[in-house]
């Protein structure tokens, strides 16, 4: 059973970056704002749906996180799923319904990755692919010599079904200490759309060989300079692991080797998702000599009519 899910196509490049765990919660928050602003059939949305977009990036990358830490990358019933492609089939499985307390669609929209880790230990619950899950949830098991008459069908329905049983008992048992919570970021900060703007002046003042100063941010930037200042001085803590603060008159900004890296994986994931080409594209009317017209200002008609978007789906 193979399960469309629009959120994990467009955006598995991100879901999947691989060292996507390396990076603390303010950088994937950051990251995840960036994609939706470039992707060109998310960027003219409102607010409310890039939110909405952004939650379901978040869940699945907290989902992700969880079964690889947990399970590894593959269902550990059948092994023919796999979380870089299929993340969207894995199910939450209780081994025994009678302790269910919680309804598991809501689990990551409700609870951090090491809460939904003491649910399942609590349930006894466990994440496996969609088919095997199936197999496990079979409610004509007690009639299933009276819904088919091959002797062979019964017995290999029933060996089945035993051996995801036993193996979900077996899983059930994994020690579940080691889960973090890689998106839970400091309750202080704000991810706004400033901040990205910060971070690029800086980085192509640098670049330019200019002073970075208050002044010279807001000539890049756009803010007027009350607002630089005043973002510089309320975030120093956080800005601080990525830029260097040389107090004075003025005071110059210098990018740290981490506040550089972060740049230019601020840059690479804008640019990916500025020109990625969706296998739609390829037959697409509105495709001209491999240019998509969603790259230019009238947008394309699909987005602007706001019909029959995936995005308008609730899952």
């Amino acid at each position: 059973m193979m399960i469309d899910d629009f959120y994990f196509n467009y955006f598995k490049d991100f879901i999947n970056y691989k060292d996507l765990f390396s990076l603390n919660a303010e950088e994937i928050h950051i990251l995840i704002r960036i994609i939706v602003e470039s992707f060109r059939l998310t960027k003219n949305l409102s607010k409310a749906r890039k939110r909405s977009i952004r939650m379901r990036i978040k869940n699945r990358i907290k989902k992700k996180y969880l079964i690889e830490t947990l399970y590894g990358n593959k269902c550990l019933i059948c092994g023919e799923f796999n979380t870089k492609d299929h993340i969207r089939t894995f199910n939450f499985c209780y081994v025994d319904p009678r302790r269910k307390t919680c309804q598991a669609s809501d689990l990551f929209n409700t609870y951090t990755c090491s809460e939904i880790a003491d649910i399942l230990e609590k349930e006894k619950g466990v994440y496996i692919c969609s088919n095997c899950h199936t197999v496990l949830d079979m409610d004509y098991y007690d009639i299933i010599e009276d819904i088919y008459d091959s002797e062979e069908i019964i017995k290999k329905v029933k060996d089945d079904y035993h051996r995801v049983k036993n193996r979900i008992e077996k899983i059930s048992k994994i020690s579940l200490q080691n889960i973090k919570d890689p998106l839970t970021k400091n309750k202080i900060f704000a991810i706004r759309e400033n901040v990205i703007v910060y971070f690029n002046a800086i980085y192509e003042l640098s670049q330019e060989n200019i002073n970075i100063t208050n002044k010279s941010i807001s000539k890049k930037s756009g803010i007027d300079y009350s607002g630089v200042k005043s973002f510089f001085f309320r975030r120093r803590d956080f800005l601080k692991r990525y830029i260097n603060f040389d107090i004075g008159s003025p005071t110059i900004y210098k990018l740290t080797q981490k506040g550089e890296n972060f740049v230019s994986l601020i840059n690479y994931f804008r640019r990916h998702f500025q020109t990625l080409e969706l296998n739609e594209c390829v037959d697409c009317k509105y495709r001209r000599e491999n240019e998509c017209i969603a790259n230019k200002p009238d947008q394309c008609p699909f987005i602007k009519s706001g019909t029959h978007l995936p995005f308008d789906l609730d899952e």
